[in-house]
């Protein structure tokens, strides 16, 4: 059986095809005329002084809208995805100063790799003031069988005389391993078995 081609459906076909054709140009126009021209930059980030690699520095493209950043490696490499241009990146890490590069030129011929070494942060003060609170323990059980022990306790227990293990020992379930030579001090626990410390 031959079947004949007609002409008018087949012009109704296309302009059918036509017409969704535009009307998907309209509907995503960057998706259509623009490629996404972007370039792979990659480095690696150390300390100035010791040449060691530094992680966990995050590296952050300011001029890129919006921001783009990302962090290092263990190993102090970072790899980031950025738009083709000229751009200026921050590296940022507790304890260092902040560095900023300006004018880093990314083209789309090949990846830019840099080498950054950051600076540590000094703080220069007169005096600081540790002040430790010795009411507090760690475990709230133990407020009867937690001891402090202070410089000046090392004056009035017997056999004491500045002597750490030797002041120790005059506390119930406490002794010290064999002779003067050997540091290691035992706790015997509630159960009977020795917890062993040094």
């Amino acid at each position: 059986m031959v079947t004949k081609f007609n002409e008018f459906d087949f012009a109704g076909r296309s302009r059918k095809m036509i017409f969704l054709l535009i009307f998907l140009l309209f509907l995503f126009p960057e998706k259509s005329f623009t490629q996404d021209y972007r370039q792979t930059f990659t480095g690696v980030v150390t300390d100035m002084e010791s040449h060691q690699p530094l992680s966990v520095v995050y590296v952050l493209c300011e001029s890129c809208k919006p921001a783009i950043g990302t962090a290092t490696d263990s190993l102090g490499y970072f790899k980031l995805k950025v738009p083709v241009g000229r751009h200026v990146f921050s590296f940022n890490h507790l304890g260092y100063l902040t560095k900023q590069i300006a004018g880093i030129q990314i083209g789309t011929g090949k990846e830019v790799f840099l080498n950054v070494e950051l600076t540590e942060l000094v703080f220069q003060t007169e005096e600081i003031f540790v002040k430790a609170s010795n009411n507090r323990w760690m475990n709230p059980m133990v407020t009867v069988s937690a001891r402090t022990l202070r410089a000046e306790d090392a004056t009035r227990y017997a056999a004491g005389y500045f002597d750490a293990s030797r002041m120790v020992t005059n506390f119930a379930g406490v002794f010290s391993g064999n002779g003067d030579d050997n540091n290691e001090i035992i706790i015997c626990s509630t159960t009977g078995w020795p917890i062993f410390s040094t």
